[in-house]
């Protein structure tokens, strides 16, 4: 459904969105700098703390399978903004629990419920100008980016100030904010036509006509 033309998403709407995309995207690299920190103090191997890197990208993509279609189905503001509360859960669980299966849990939290940033895309582009609406989306998408790439190198810097855990512990707190200011500014939308879940992951698996 798209918005009245009073409504379009604004520049500084369009950029809290990327940073909350990047934010979302890069939790799932913040380890991976972190791991030889993460196994000294937890007293575990670096082996074993090198699992949490394959144990978030499963876990979104699963996410990704089973959650990014809700947004055909629900309330697209309110999914995107859970979907970030979840994942800054998870970070709070890896940053505050201070064990190792603290930190499974937490990752496997944060990687289902950080595809937040996919829903924040396709909300981009449906809610802005349609006139301008490759540029909001070009601009949602390099946040998403950023992210990815500068996220273990924030982690690293992040690291050296306060521990691994505060890696952890300040994305959680910033992924709150964002998800409040999100859901002050973004419009509600939904789809005009939405299919039960069932229909819908069923349509990822047809062939295009």
């Amino acid at each position: 459904m798209k918005p009245n033309p009073q409504n379009y998403l604004s520049t500084a709407t369009l950029l809290m969105m990327a940073t909350a995309t990047g934010l979302c995207a890069g939790a799932n690299y913040f380890n991976q700098p972190l791991l030889s920190s993460m196994a000294s103090a937890l007293n575990i191997s670096e082996g074993l703390a090198a699992a949490t890197v394959t144990l978030s990208q499963v876990a979104y993509a699963f996410g990704l399978l089973l959650l990014v279609p809700l947004g055909d189905k629900l309330e697209q503001r309110a999914l995107a903004v859970g979907l970030i509360l979840l994942a800054a859960a998870g970070l709070a669980i890896s940053g505050w629990g201070g064990r190792f299966t603290a930190l499974i849990v937490g990752t496997l939290i944060t990687g289902v419920f950080s595809v937040a940033a996919q829903t924040l895309v396709p909300m981009a582009a449906n809610l802005s100008d349609p006139l301008r609406s490759g540029r909001a989306v070009g601009l949602v998408m390099s946040g998403l980016l950023a992210g990815i790439l500068l996220a273990r190198t924030a982690a690293g810097l992040l690291s050296e100030i306060g521990g691994w855990e505060t890696v952890y512990q300040v994305s959680a707190v910033l992924m709150v904010l964002l998800a409040g200011a999100l859901l002050r500014v973004l419009p509600q939308a939904r789809n005009p036509a939405p299919q039960s879940y069932g229909a819908t992951l069923r349509s990822l698996f047809r062939p295009a006509a």
